[in-house]
């Protein structure tokens, strides 16, 4: 009988030990289910740590945001500031032109709005239409503006106007008689110092070459070699018909 008492009793204390435990696990439990459903934030910091660390993240955001508003803006003005490439920097015109940009910002020669007028005589030239000009400048602006059409064409056959020589134009006076009879000598010099010429530039076609090295050494050859040569060199076209050329023209006068 005492030891039936005694096993109750025994039953009895556990029971009022262990319930404690009980609620305590229950409690426990009971957070870890409540602490699912609340977000992991809030989980880890309360409600007004996480207020202030939201305000931090605005405040970081609102910064950075400035921060590239500022560089875009430094871009704009260095932009704007950035030294502009001159179109016509590397375009070149002729004499009596200039550059010009059009609406699309590209480069294009003009007539030139005007010349510096030279005092010096050693300046002026001689067109092929015997019109005396204070530069080339001057003479080829008053091509280009007869090209244009332009009213301050003199005429409009100025458009092929070329320089003749240099100096002021002279009057072609007629050819007195001793230097009508002079003219097979200078002729044939002439040809001879433009073969020669040539060769010296290198320029001379190597199948010319033997007749300016006989002319050389024969002088009677020298009017008879050059001019074959010469004929040779205008007859481009293999036709035996001779073509006048710029070159040509230009060497005579030289001469």
């Amino acid at each position: 009988m005492r030891v039936l008492l005694l096993l109750v009793v025994t039953l009895l204390v556990a029971g009022v030990l262990a319930s404690p435990a009980k609620k305590k696990t229950e409690h426990k439990k009971a957070i870890r289910e409540k602490k699912q459903h609340v977000p992991v934030a809030f989980e880890e910091n309360g409600p007004a740590e996480q207020e202030e660390e939201t305000a931090d993240d605005e405040e970081e955001e609102t910064a950075a945001e400035d921060a590239d508003d500022e560089e875009e803006a430094e871009d704009e003005e260095t932009e704007v500031n950035k030294p502009r490439t001159n179109p016509c920097a590397h375009h070149v015109c002729g004499e009596g032109r200039t550059c010009a940009v059009n609406e699309l910002d590209l480069p294009y020669c003009k007539c030139a709005e005007s010349c510096v007028k030279q005092t010096h005589a050693m300046t002026e030239v001689c067109s092929s239409h015997n019109n005396t000009y204070p530069t080339e400048c001057h003479l080829y602006r008053q091509r280009c503006l007869c090209e244009n059409e332009s009213p301050e064409c003199a005429t409009p056959k100025n458009k092929h106007e070329h320089v003749e020589y240099r100096g002021k134009c002279v009057a072609i006076k007629e050819c007195l008689p001793f230097e009508m009879a002079d003219f097979p000598t200078r002729m044939r010099e002439w040809l001879f110092n433009s073969m020669k010429f040539r060769t010296e530039r290198n320029d001379l076609a190597e199948e010319y070459l033997p007749l300016e090295m006989e002319a050389l050494k024969k002088p009677q050859l020298r009017l008879a070699n050059s001019a074959i040569w010469k004929f040779c060199d205008l007859d481009q076209t293999g036709d035996r018909q001779v073509i006048s050329t710029r070159r040509d023209s230009t060497e005579r006068r030289a001469s």
